[in-house]
């Protein structure tokens, strides 16, 4: 007859049942069987935690290439910011340069820059959505927020200048006109003083 250890019985109640097997090799088989339970147990922890370990990276991974697309776009709203800031400053120099620029014109321009300004804002409200709760993101948004204070002062300057524009030409006309006007009377008494 071959050895019962041998047989892989259909339950565990299998070798109890056995007639003539020592109750050693009863204990023997019950501890072994026990052991392979326990040694399951520990196999099935060993792939759970190995699976979380793989999410927690793929997370990451996904984590860290949403951060790198939000900076990207951070990249090009700021770039976006830096060129409309420039552009500001040299329509800024070029209305110094020409004093009678028309006036039809600069309106033009500022409906152009106020709507790209709604643009840019647009894009940060969109960025605020997507980063809402990532604190450098906030960060971030934080300095975009004080440059486009930046741009509003500058719309401001610009505004002013506009108006100051408006005086000086006005104060212009009533020089000429005063200064004609004096010329005129001036004329008029030395044909007088001639007759």
């Amino acid at each position: 007859m071959s050895d019962p250890q041998k047989i892989d019985p259909p339950n565990r109640a299998f070798y109890s049942e056995v007639p003539g097997m020592d109750p050693t090799s009863i204990m023997r088989r019950k501890l072994a069987e026990e052991n392979s339970d326990e040694e399951k147990k520990k196999k099935l922890k060993y792939q759970e935690d190995l699976l979380k370990q793989i999410n927690l990276k793929e997370e990451e991974k996904r984590k860290k290439k949403e951060l790198e697309k939000m900076e990207e776009e951070r990249q090009k709203i700021q770039e976006e910011f830096r060129l409309m800031k420039a552009r500001e400053e040299q329509k800024d120099k070029n209305r110094n340069k020409n004093a009678d620029k028309d006036q039809e014109q600069l309106e033009k321009e500022k409906v152009l820059a106020l709507r790209h300004q709604q643009e840019l804002v647009n894009q940060i409200l969109n960025m605020q959505i997507k980063m809402k709760n990532d604190f450098q993101a906030r960060e971030k948004m934080l300095e975009l927020s004080e440059e486009m204070e930046n741009l509003k002062m500058n719309e401001e300057r610009r505004k002013r200048y506009l108006m100051e524009e408006e005086i000086r030409k006005e104060r212009a006309k009533y020089v000429n006109a005063t200064n004609t006007s004096s010329v005129a009377k001036t004329e008029d008494i030395e044909n007088e003083h001639c007759r």
